[in-house]
């Protein structure tokens, strides 16, 4: 057996001191990715860390082509149930004709950079003379597109999110741990 000589021992101990070191501070022990980014129509946002994922709804109720009333399906709800306690409540009470509502419903991520509403689904109505809407009906559909959102926000998320390292970390070193977990 050959005698370590004085400059490879140091070698030697320096790389176990660095490994050491890189270990003990998790250097070399790879992230998760929790950095997200989302794909829409050809482009991507930058969202950073999400911090919160909810379904959101908005509708916007018009005469004539001028807005009455907008704000989210709960909001939309609450004005035509008041709307309609004036004409004998939500069965009796229809729309008259050149009252329109478009709504929309999708997910909201709200992320460490920005936030950004990716719309899934959307409504449009119009009452005219020949078919007037009735509440009961513009109701039900608000909730049905509600619910459609809500029952898709996992699978749409999933299929709209990519995650990977955020890039403030190394690249050099988010490169090598990435290609050796592979």
């Amino acid at each position: 057996m050959e005698k370590i000589t004085g400059p490879i021992a140091a070698i030697a101990v320096a790389l176990i001191v660095t490994l050491g070191a890189l270990l003990g501070t998790g250097a070399l022990i790879p992230k998760a990715d929790t950095y997200a980014t989302v794909s829409f129509d050809g482009g991507y946002k930058k969202l950073g860390v999400i911090s919160e994922e909810r379904v959101f709804t908005r509708a916007e109720v018009t005469l004539n082509g001028r807005r009455v009333k907008s704000g989210d399906f709960n909001d939309i709800v609450e004005w035509m149930t008041e709307q309609a306690a004036e004409t004998g409540g939500l069965e009796k009470s229809s729309w008259k004709a050149g009252v329109g509502i478009t709504a929309r419903a999708g997910v909201e991520w709200i992320g460490s950079e920005s936030r950004f509403q990716m719309t899934t689904d959307n409504l449009t109505l119009l009452s005219t003379a020949e078919k007037s809407l009735q509440n009961n009906e513009v109701i039900a559909a608000l909730r049905s597109l509600e619910k459609k959102a809500k029952d898709g926000r996992k699978k749409n998320s999933e299929e709209a999110l990519e995650f990977g390292p955020a890039p403030t970390e190394s690249f050099l070193m988010t490169k090598i741990l990435s290609a050796l977990s592979k």
